[in-house]
């Protein structure tokens, strides 16, 4: 694993440097440019969500495959808080409380999906969430495997694959989203808390290599993927 990895800045622009070398080595230089949204004069914003709205702007056919990375002149207050991503039908968005903004990195909350009255910490950190919510969309960017598992596949993928030294993300789309693996492979893990037999698992892999290790992890828990893997290719 990436010296990167088992010790994370505890800066947060550090963190949003890591976050940048992460894109090249998984998608390839071209995917660390340097970020330009275009923010209008004058808007203050914490440094971290400034961070985290330039990069997701600067690719969004990575950060906004599924989830909308908003403009920065699309940003905007509901119930007291600063929305700035949201899912691709608006079911779910994630925001900073408006009392939080003079923070630098503040915490991040998503919304219910059962009670829109209802907000939820998703990360405590912007920053935190920007490194989680890369891994989370490593899925989208990747031929990725696809499966359902129960509650003791699972268990048999966290005796044979070491946990992501990275935050868990919370509320969506399952109570926890966690992330297995190391440098080469990621096994994003959605499930309920307590885990039951309603957890998805998605895994991509950056070389040949790292497929065959997730397929012999998989095949030792029992786990059949729905599609194929196949390596990342940029």
């Amino acid at each position: 694993m990436s010296s990167n990895l088992t010790d994370l800045p505890g800066a947060a622009l550090a963190r949003f440097d890591l976050v940048d070398e992460l894109l090249a080595r998984w998608l390839g230089p071209a995917a660390a440019g340097p970020p330009d949204p275009g923010f209008p004069a004058g808007m203050a914003l914490p440094p971290a969500l400034r961070a985290f709205v330039a990069r997701g702007r600067a690719l969004p056919s990575f950060w906004c495959a599924q989830d909308e990375v908003l403009a920065p002149e699309r940003l905007r207050i509901e119930d007291g808080r600063l929305v700035f991503l949201a899912e691709a039908q608006w079911v779910v968005v994630w925001a900073i409380a408006e009392e939080a903004l003079g923070q630098p990195d503040p915490p991040v909350l998503v919304r219910s999906v059962d009670d829109d009255r209802r907000w939820l910490q998703a990360s405590p950190s912007v920053s935190g969430f920007a490194i989680s919510w890369f891994f989370y969309n490593l899925k989208w960017a990747s031929t990725a495997g696809l499966s359902m598992i129960d509650a003791d596949q699972l268990a048999a993928l966290d005796r044979l694959l070491p946990a992501l030294p990275v935050g868990h993300l919370s509320g969506w789309p399952l109570p926890v989203c966690r992330f297995l693996g190391d440098d080469e492979l990621v096994v994003e893990i959605e499930a309920s808390e307590p885990p039951d037999d309603d957890t998805w698992i998605s895994v991509a892999a950056r070389t040949e290599a790292a497929v065959a290790r997730a397929e012999e992890a998989l095949e030792a828990a029992g786990v059949e993927l729905e599609g194929f893997l196949e390596p990342l290719e940029f």
